[in-house]
């Protein structure tokens, strides 16, 4: 059997065809590459992010923790206050009244 002669052309064809596959390849590994770099700076900005966010929620609370503390601290300044004055008055009301002639023995 004998074998057929290809011509160099043909190779020739095959070669420039491999090498275009080749180079469309390495433009999809570097497209591919610059998403996936992109991707990752990007995830790290949202951590970033995600770590600041929760410092500033957690300063939010510490100051929502410290009005509302004191607003209750107010608040019970102010019903003491009220009663104390109540209890004084009650009291001098108790010593200014006229109890009457005292029964002893």
């Amino acid at each position: 059997m004998a074998e057929e002669a290809v011509p160099l052309e043909f190779i020739a064809r095959k070669l420039d065809d491999i090498q275009a596959e080749q180079r469309a390849i390495r433009k999809d590994i570097r497209d591919v590459t610059k998403v996936a770099l992109s991707t990752l700076d990007h995830g790290r900005r949202v951590e970033r992010n995600l770590a600041e966010l929760r410092r500033h929620l957690d300063e939010i609370r510490d100051d929502i923790e410290l009005v509302v503390k004191s607003e209750i601290m107010g608040r019970f300044a102010d019903v003491e206050t009220r009663l104390d004055a109540r209890l004084d008055q009650a009291i001098n009301e108790i010593r200014a009244q006229d109890f009457g002639p005292t029964r002893h023995g």
